[in-house]
């Protein structure tokens, strides 16, 4: 997050000061939820989890240097606490959705590309593989194994610097319209979507709804934005058609512009060849990560780095 006045912010999460700042105007350049990592500076957002409640941990994050705290806007707060964050504090209605909305003002001025992977299966692997083939060319940040919510996406967000060539992020769902709200913080360049499966049905109900929240990955997507998805699922193809978004799909079907044409394996690697020309050596078992790792390519071409570069990284 590039450096930001403490009051933009405020009126960015649209909050307001329940105590003042003792400082000159205070410039924030990183946002935490975890006292046990704060340093110094950092905006801390109280949380309430299902197991702890940031608003528990004020003294910890003021303690820890914490410039400043938002909580909720009820939130009691002893003065002599207040007084120990120099920058004030801000209150808002939601902790959670305020941290959401200071990602979404970020999103909005980093320059860099927004990779962001959903999928019933296979997301954090095809996030590991992109952020691999990407690091090798580029430089960027990808999301931690479990950053894929209304809290982890944000963070994540927040954490890319502004020199930053992209950034991957991870959207996972249990309910209808998680994916779409993430997406719509996010501002995906490149939506991948790994596939559609039996997952989260107590929520979502049937294979069908859950394709249908994983494509909803691209209500929320930018104007310019490609759609790279799994051509071997027929839910999700038919999710798919209400969008009209540019789409470049992978997979073993003949409908697949990336196609998996051949495959060998001993048990522990594999090779696999794309589209009847060049053969990847992968240094992992099992077939479906062949299409994981075609999922990662076509997010690396798209970057434009050349198909023969792309299997050695």
């Amino acid at each position: 997050m590039r450096a930001t006045p403490l009051d933009e912010i405020r009126q960015a999460i649209h909050g307001r000061w329940l105590s003042a700042s003792s400082l000159s105007p205070v410039n924030v350049e990183q946002a935490t939820i975890d006292t046990r990592t704060a340093q110094a500076g950092e905006l801390y957002f109280a949380i309430s989890g299902a197991r702890h409640d940031g608003h528990d941990f004020l003294a910890e994050a003021a303690a820890a240097g914490c410039v400043s705290a938002v909580v909720r806007m009820e939130t009691p707060i002893h003065p002599d606490l207040a007084g120990r964050f120099g920058g004030g504090i801000i209150g808002v209605a939601d902790t959670t959705a305020a941290l959401g909305e200071l990602a979404r003002m970020h999103r909005k001025r980093f320059a860099g590309q927004v990779i962001a992977v959903t999928g019933s299966v296979g997301k954090t692997t095809v996030k590991r593989m992109i952020h691999h083939i990407l690091s090798g060319e580029y430089t960027g940040t990808a999301s931690p194994a479990s950053f894929n919510n209304s809290i982890g996406v944000p963070l994540t967000l927040l954490a890319a610097a502004g020199s930053d060539d992209y950034v991957v992020c991870e959207l996972g769902t249990s309910s209808p319209g998680e994916i779409a709200a993430l997406a719509r913080i996010a501002r995906p360049d490149l939506a991948v979507i790994t596939g559609a499966g039996p997952s989260h049905l107590q929520n979502l109900q049937s294979v069908e709804r859950v394709a249908v929240e994983k494509a909803s990955i691209l209500s929320g997507i930018n104007d310019r934005a490609v759609a790279i998805v799994n051509a071997d699922c027929e839910p999700l193809a038919t999710a798919l058609r209400v969008y009209d978004v540019r789409t470049i799909t992978f997979g073993e079907s003949d409908q697949a512009q990336l196609r998996i044409t051949g495959w060998e394996t001993d048990g522990l690697t594999q090779r696999f060849q794309i589209n009847d020309r060049l053969w990847v050596d992968l240094p992992m078992p099992g077939r479906h990560n062949a299409a994981n790792a075609m999922a990662a390519l076509a997010v690396a071409l798209r970057f434009g780095l050349d198909q023969t570069r792309i299997v050695m990284l």
